[in-house]
């Protein structure tokens, strides 16, 4: 166990979490106070989150128009290494955090509740979201992200030069399983030409560096039986870990 999870650092590993929420998911984290190490530092050891089973029940008694991510990494929430995790109806969240990374975990319908993402990213350096599975429901976007660190004012902008992707988190090499496959549709957002948001591509996406290596699949071209049954042996190989 040393070896997975260092002196310092804290690490929840396979866990069944379950949890019916007023806001937020089963997993919840912020950090809204300074942190110092005895040695007098400011940087914290990671936290692992690996191999566990989360299902993420709908509000209690609030507007369903909430995000209620399965992981959500909120206010700040930094240096999380989020891994081969099987997440039920919630995605992963991080606002206006840094220093993370969400790697080989599986997503079964994120959009359950909300209509969230797989990944809603809003601004923040060196996250990194690559080698996940996400099976999305109907018309929902697989992602959310954001380059500016605002929170609330959206704004990606590949043309924008030099420091202009600076706070948009890093995705490559996943598997999104959407309504048709279509590729057209990866997010919406601003793009600091003009008012309101408009949709992202997968095809923009790659050609600014961005879901290298990423397949889109055709979610309407799979049985429900056989999509069940693909859905739990990918969630029982990455829980058996």
């Amino acid at each position: 166990m040393s070896e997975i999870c260092p002196p310092g650092s804290t690490h929840s590993y396979a866990n069944p979490l379950f949890s019916q929420t007023q806001d937020h998911g089963p997993v919840n984290t912020w950090n809204r106070a300074m942190y110092e190490n005895v040695d007098g530092s400011t940087e914290p050891a990671w936290t692992y989150i690996t191999n566990n089973f989360i299902m993420n029940g709908p509000s209690g008694n609030r507007d369903l128009g909430n995000l209620f991510p399965c992981i959500d990494n909120d206010d700040g929430s930094a240096f999380f290494l989020i891994e081969g995790n099987v997440c039920v109806y919630g995605g992963g969240k991080n606002f206006l955090g840094n220093d993370k990374i969400w790697r080989n975990n599986l997503f079964a319908f994120p959009g359950r509740w909300s209509g969230d993402p797989c990944l809603q990213a809003w601004g923040g350096v060196n996250n990194l979201f690559t080698g996940n599975v996400c099976y999305q429901n109907g018309t929902s976007y697989p992602l959310g992200l954001d380059g500016s660190v605002r929170g609330k004012e959206c704004v990606v902008d590949y043309d924008g030069g030099e420091g202009a992707l600076e706070f948009v988190a890093n995705t490559t090499n996943n598997t999104y399983w959407v309504a048709g496959g279509d590729e057209r549709r990866m997010f919406s957002c601003g793009d600091g030409k003009g008012d309101g948001d408009r949709v992202f591509g997968l095809k923009e996406m790659q050609g600014a560096g961005f879901e290298v290596g990423t397949v889109v699949e055709d979610l309407e071209s799979v049985g429900e039986e056989e999509l069940v049954e693909g859905i739990l042996e990918e969630a029982r190989e990455l829980l058996s870990r």
